[in-house]
């Protein structure tokens, strides 16, 4: 939850709380990547996995920061994930995040029956598939998309987050 000071400035702790998460996040990232450098085969050996596992709880983080944001701001969730920078398909990249943190959260559930999940998970994979080339490991592949150039780490949606809470603090009229 953000707090507008006096001269209309953003005080946002959840900002800085959601940063120090994504640095520890990192952190362990920065191992993966250590360890598939070294591996003959990282994705036997399950390396693959564990980032795909630490990338997940990233989303986790940052849709909790989504909520957190809006808990006040007046703005409705569904319209407030259409705010900030849009990938070239037209979907926010905050409703990828949101919908990654869902994937990572419901996944196993799926993998009864893919044939029959519920219109809610369809909309979740559909929106994280639409975005990414492979199907495998997807939300390494979307956070690839969401940073760009950039090296491939959740401390680099930060950009996107403020663009976002930004935007919903506008929308809100304040």
């Amino acid at each position: 939850m953000y707090i507008l000071g006096s001269d209309k400035e953003i005080i946002d702790p959840e900002l800085g709380m959601l940063q120090e998460a994504l640095e520890l996040l990192d952190s362990k990232l920065v191992s993966v990547k250590s360890e598939i450098e070294a591996s003959n085969d990282p994705d036997s050996d399950g390396i693959l996995d564990r980032g795909e596992y630490f990338i997940g709880l990233g989303f986790v983080s940052i849709q909790q920061y989504l909520n957190d944001t809006l808990t006040f701001s007046k703005v409705n969730k569904s319209e407030a994930l259409t705010l900030g920078k849009k990938h070239e398909s037209g979907v926010s990249f905050i409703s990828a995040i949101n919908a990654a943190a869902n994937w990572w959260k419901h996944e196993a559930e799926w993998w009864k029956d893919l044939d029959k999940l519920n219109p809610q998970s369809k909309s979740t994979v559909e929106r994280v598939s639409n975005l990414i080339e492979s199907p495998w490991y997807p939300l390494s592949n979307l956070l690839s998309v969401l940073v760009k150039d950039k090296e491939c780490r959740l401390l680099n949606v930060l950009p996107l987050l403020i663009e976002w809470r930004n935007a919903v603090v506008t929308k809100a009229g304040a």
